[in-house]
């Protein structure tokens, strides 16, 4: 018998923003993917609507980075609880 293994489903995208041109879509993915200071992002454009005449920007946080940032974040959090408590 064969073993068959189970599809896991990824991080959810997140829609940016709708577009009737590629162009424009594509402007928006490359400025957020510049803004992004983490790095920790993706980006993507698709298309949408009625027979494909849109476009959306979608984005997520990278999964295999998502774990370093939340650790990175908890850091942080924390650093601030020991400020407030010092004072």
């Amino acid at each position: 018998m064969e073993e068959t293994t189970k599809q896991v489903q990824g991080e959810p995208w997140k829609n940016e923003s709708y577009f009737d041109s590629f162009e424009e879509a594509d402007a928006l993915r490359k400025s957020l993917r510049a803004n992004d200071k983490t790095g920790t992002s993706q980006f993507k454009v698709k298309r949408c609507g009625v027979a494909g005449a849109q476009y959306v920007v979608k984005s997520r946080v990278d999964p295999s980075l998502k774990a370093a940032l939340e650790e990175i974040e908890e850091k942080m959090l924390r650093k601030k609880s020991e400020k407030k408590s010092k004072k």
